[in-house]
């Protein structure tokens, strides 16, 4: 009997364990099915936020889109009244053509003379009048400015002076 007895309590202690492994193994199973469905509703949370924040992106970009066109229409609206104020108001008249104009018919100012200013310095008539200029040009036409015959010719003419009329009293 004391084997009997044995036997029937490992069996019983056998049957515990499995028994109790069988409950672990529920109990993990249904800790995962919550689990599982916790992650499921936040999930469809986060879906269903996500497709808010698109429907709020796409009304925010149509309006934008009307917006602008509105400023474009009215941008449209004011270029149009522009053009309107400065249009070309003249009339068909072919002898128009022959007329003269306006600024024609004024007066010459004093802006159309050939002198309007005052020479300062030597106009190129006095310059030419110095022989030590007339001299260099003839010794630069032959080749021979930078001779020793040139540097002795050009030292023995005296240099002229001009005297400027000038407005400065000392």
């Amino acid at each position: 009997m004391k084997n009997k007895e044995k036997l029937n309590k490992y069996y019983e202690i056998k049957e515990n364990k499995e028994k109790q492994k069988k409950k672990e193994e529920e109990e993990f199973k249904r800790l995962e099915e919550i689990k599982q469905i916790e992650i499921s509703k936040y999930n469809q949370e986060r879906i269903d936020f996500r497709k808010q924040e698109y429907q709020n992106h796409l009304l925010e970009k149509r309006m934008k889109k009307e917006e602008e066109l509105k400023q474009k229409k009215l941008h449209e609206l004011y270029l149009e009244k522009i053009r309107l104020s400065v249009g070309i108001t003249a009339e068909c008249d072919p002898e128009r053509v022959k007329k003269p104009t306006l600024s024609s018919m004024k007066p010459k100012s004093t802006y159309d003379k050939d002198n309007i200013f005052d020479i300062i310095g030597y106009s190129d008539k006095q310059f030419m009048k110095d022989k030590r200029v007339r001299i260099t040009e003839e010794l630069q036409k032959e080749g021979l400015l930078n001779s020793n015959y040139a540097k002795s010719v050009l030292k023995q003419l005296a240099p002229i002076t001009y005297r400027n009329k000038s407005e400065i009293n000392f």
